[in-house]
């Protein structure tokens, strides 16, 4: 039976405040991690995508998530899915708090938000400053160099169209997985405690549609959440997955219709009691008939052994290395191929984020997104130039919203092969 495979990777805190002599320890667990994929895929099947539930960084600068792109690219090349294959959220060390301490206004707008009794009093402040440019762009600023880098794979975050992601893939009975990207550290500050973060329902809500069934992903679990009781209420409703990370205790919680994983950390700091790196796999397909349809969840928990040095299968109470559960699924029967129409795609969502099979997507989108967010700044703005995709309505958004709408632009006037060979020539020089 086909599988879709995640390796779902948290709180890697690329740091560049410690000595830059010899070879650092983190690093050391890093490779191995690298390895360990590597023999795990040898042995049972590549990735569809890399899963990361946020604190990517340690200070949120550009140089980290610099480091974090060229790691995540010997990731994806371990686990044998393409380079544009990761799927990221922010975490609180993702933050840019030297942006936070800067701004009174930004940490104004935090309390605001957070004044109140009534968790609609808090959904109403949230809305309005969402829906005012200029504070909607305060409450972003802080998340600048996160949102540079999540660019090229289609995962930064503003209000809009993207305040939050979704990326299908396509399972083995034909339905199909939604996974959703939720941005938790939109209120994290200079103090962060449980209660004191914010999702938003608009956020949180998920509409169900036949075949379809959701993961989630963000980096706090509901409990930091000021709104964690209708965060909790939809996930547990709407979604068979629910990855978290920051709390680095690595567990699997699984229900008889939803699996929590809370992920490990790979680099969690070495003065945390039970310090311990990990990272998991996840294993999904469809069993059953059109009306005994169960989904397949087998989790592979892999966890930092001092002796040896290395990673090993975190055993169940069971003692088995592999945790399954089989969750019921509403009937379905997968509908009759459509005859294939030719259109061009209004968006760059609705192409590259296009169902995934176990196969490499053949769509050149996707790279091509992932390709452009890694050029320079002035590489990226002769592009838009050459083929006269910007537009004075966008000059208030922040750099990666403009360049996000100049490829939708390039899309939608079927210029898609020419922003291709700009790509190409931008990166040869």
């Amino acid at each position: 039976m086909t599988t879709t495979r995640f390796i779902h990777l948290s709180d890697i805190h690329f740091n560049f405040s410690s000595p830059g002599f010899g070879v650092t320890p983190d690093g050391d667990v890093r490779n191995e991690l690298l390895r360990d994929i590597r023999k795990q895929v040898a042995d049972s099947g590549e990735a569809q995508a890399i899963l990361v539930s946020g604190d990517i960084a340690y200070a949120g600068k550009k140089a980290e998530y610099i480091t974090a792109a060229n790691w995540l690219d010997e990731v994806c090349d371990a686990a044998g899915c393409p380079r544009s294959g990761v799927l990221v959220c922010p975490g609180n060390h993702d933050i840019d708090q030297a942006v936070i301490r800067k701004s009174s206004l930004i940490r104004d707008a935090h309390e605001a938000i957070r004044r109140g009794d009534q968790l609609y009093e808090h959904q109403q402040a949230l809305d309005q400053r969402l829906s005012e440019p200029d504070a909607c762009r305060l409450l972003f600023a802080p998340l600048a160099e996160f949102n540079e880098f999540a660019a090229r794979y289609n995962c930064a975050f503003y209000s809009g169209d993207n305040f939050f992601w979704e990326r299908d893939f396509t399972l083995n009975d034909g339905s199909v997985l939604r996974v959703r990207g939720l941005n938790t550290a939109l209120l994290s500050g200079l103090a962060d405690r449980p209660t004191s973060l914010m999702l938003g329902a608009r956020a949180s809500t998920m509409l169900q549609h036949d075949g379809v069934e959701y993961l989630v992903m963000s980096h706090h679990p509901p409990s930091w959440l000021l709104d964690q009781s209708d965060a909790r209420r939809n996930f547990d409703a709407r979604t068979r997955l629910q990855l978290f990370g920051h709390e680095h205790d690595a567990r699997c919680d699984m229900g008889l219709d939803y699996v929590r994983l809370y992920a490990g950390s790979v680099n969690p700091h070495r003065g945390e009691q039970g310090w311990s790196p990990g990272y998991n796999i996840i294993d999904l397909s469809v069993s059953g008939t059109d009306s005994t349809r169960h989904l397949c969840v087998e989790v592979r928990v892999r966890e930092w052994t001092n002796s040896p040095l290395t990673f090993r299968a975190q055993l169940d109470r069971s003692h088995k290395e592999v945790r399954t559960v089989h969750i019921p699924l509403q009937p379905w029967n997968q509908p009759a191929p459509a005859a294939q129409q030719s259109s061009v795609s209004t968006s760059l969502e609705e192409i590259a984020c296009s169902p995934v099979t176990s196969a490499r997507p053949s769509s050149d989108v996707r790279e091509g997104v992932h390709r452009f967010f890694r050029l320079g700044a002035s590489q990226k703005s002769e592009l838009v130039g050459r083929l006269g995709l910007a537009n004075d309505e966008d000059r208030d958004f922040p750099d990666f919203e403009r360049y996000k709408r100049s490829l939708v632009r390039a899309n939608q006037a079927g210029l898609w092969p020419k922003v291709m060979g700009l790509i190409h020539e931008l990166e040869n020089g």
